[in-house]
């Protein structure tokens, strides 16, 4: 295995462990990290790539925030959110969105 490969296996187990947590499945994952569904997700672009990390920082911070109740996380991601105004879910499935969501909890979870 060379360390490319190797770099992108520990990527692709971290998103498949936060996404488990959070209760996203691997159609939405998909969507997050801007596949199209036919891509190789061991072969991500530098875009995919910068995305697959944003999704990580989110479930640390939401991991942080809930303690690593995972039904908490859960319910926090589907649940329309004053703060981002609108359901974390839904915004995390476009960059801006999951940088939204992302800023938001990196306030808040620095307030508390």
């Amino acid at each position: 295995m060379n360390k490319s490969t190797n770099k992108s296996t520990i990527l692709l187990e971290a998103i498949n462990n936060a996404a488990g947590i959070c209760g996203v499945s691997k159609t939405e994952l998909t969507n997050i990290i801007g596949l199209s569904g036919r891509e190789n997700i061991v072969r991500l672009t530098k875009e995919q790539n910068d995305r697959a990390i944003l999704f990580i920082r989110l479930h640390e911070l939401l991991y942080c925030q809930f303690s690593g109740n995972t039904e908490q996380i859960q319910l926090w991601l589907r649940g329309h959110n004053k703060g981002t105004d609108g359901v974390p879910a839904e915004q995390i499935k476009n960059r801006e969105g999951l940088v939204t969501v992302i800023e938001y909890l990196n306030h808040y979870v620095n307030k508390v």
